[in-house]
């Protein structure tokens, strides 16, 4: 007796210590497994149940938390405290139920190894990396296309296979591939292609309308201002009003211009432009773009001189190309044939020619450039960045 009473003290104390050490185990135990997941949310639509694995009931988040832990293709849960009911899936994401969604939480398992010695390879996750990830972890920032504009819950850490990720792209860029989640668990990157053509706003905003567009110049964060129809697949770039035009008159005479043009004049109010690269190309303007007065005679970046003494536009032929406002200026050229000269100023975004002499008409050598005017001063007025939408 006197034994057991010398020793109960001793007893009461190794008793404590071990049941202390028993708590302290289950608490890191489950603070470990906890650790695993991470919120996401609950979405109230039609609920799929080809996609849960099993429903339990359970009086505590933390059980639910801890049977989805033991069951190895359990990758989230949904509680609800109103019913105590605890739904496992197979698959990472948010939470779809139908109804009321009050009280109830979803959680998503978070990819990382939880031994803070273990460092996993792709694809593997837990203590010892011993787990195998069927998805897709979360892509990490930055993406590898710089345009690129998330939209997917960026909460989730594991996306199923196949899952395609929503995403847009910066102004006057559209998306062009689906963001998918391959079979072998890395994703096919989304990549985000410059609007280069009118015809490609179909493509970014199916709803977009007519008007003045700006556009990025390709390979450089440059603006220019382009006109765009829907009846065109061509890009345009609108001019200053009535500072493109071209003088030119007919001879009879073989010197002069075919008879079948008459003296006068042309406005052009837009030009055709081709983008290749990050190369921009002028060709003709093409009806309805143009606004002509008096005369059906020569194209943008050419004119004949006046050699008619009864037209009643005496002076030599000329043709002015106005860009200033447009974010582009030209590439110099020269005249072909050394029939005339053309002068620069501006910044190189007003270009002014003229003809020499009767003998022939005087024009652009092809194909015309034009270049990026980085510094200058563009004109915004009437225009639309070229917004898209997301791609899902």
């Amino acid at each position: 007796m006197a034994f057991w009473v010398k020793h109960t003290a001793l007893f009461v104390a190794i008793l404590f210590v071990l049941q202390s050490y028993v708590r302290s185990e289950i608490s890191r135990s489950i603070d470990q497994r906890n650790a695993s997941y991470s919120k996401s949310s609950v979405v109230n639509n039609t609920d799929d149940p080809s996609r849960v694995l099993e429903t339990v009931y359970t009086s505590r988040k933390m059980n639910c938390a801890l049977v989805c832990t033991e069951k190895a293709e359990c990758e989230r849960y949904l509680y609800c405290s109103h019913d105590s009911s605890c739904k496992l899936y197979q698959d990472g994401g948010d939470c779809v139920m139908s109804g009321d969604t009050t009280g109830c939480s979803c959680f998503t398992q978070t990819i990382r190894c939880e031994d803070s010695d273990c460092t996993c390879p792709s694809g593997q996750y837990g203590e010892g990396c011993e787990a195998t990830i069927s998805g897709c972890i979360i892509p990490a920032s930055p993406y590898s296309d710089e345009h690129v504009i998330p939209e997917f819950d960026q909460s989730v850490r594991l996306w199923r296979n196949g899952t395609n990720l929503t995403y847009s792209c910066s102004p006057s860029y559209y998306p062009t591939v689906d963001w998918t989640c391959k079979a072998n668990g890395t994703w096919q990157e989304p990549v985000c292609k410059a609007l280069r053509e009118c015809t490609e706003l179909n493509q970014c905003n199916p709803v977009y309308s007519e008007g003045k567009y700006v556009f990025k110049y390709p390979g450089t964060d440059h603006d220019i201002i382009v006109q765009c129809v829907s009846t065109s697949s061509w890009t345009h770039v609108p001019l200053q009003p009535n500072t493109t035009f071209s003088y030119y008159s007919t001879n009879y005479s073989a010197s002069c211009h075919p008879k079948q043009y008459t003296c006068g004049y042309r406005y052009f109010t837009v030009i055709n432009i081709y983008i290749y690269k990050t190369n921009v190309y002028v060709f003709g303007p093409v009806e309805p773009f143009i606004s002509t007065t008096d005369c059906d005679g020569p194209s943008m970046y050419g004119a004949g001189k006046n050699c008619d003494p009864g037209c009643l536009i005496p002076e030599p032929g000329i043709f002015q190309v106005d860009l200033r406002g447009t974010g582009l200026k030209h590439k110099p050229f020269m005249l072909s044939y050394g029939y005339g000269q053309a002068v620069f100023s501006d910044n190189e975004q007003l270009v002014t020619a003229s003809c020499n002499d009767c003998n022939g008409p005087c024009f652009t050598v092809l194909p015309k450039k034009l270049l990026p005017a980085n510094g200058t001063d563009i004109d915004y007025t009437n225009t639309t960045k070229p917004v898209c939408l997301s791609r899902s």
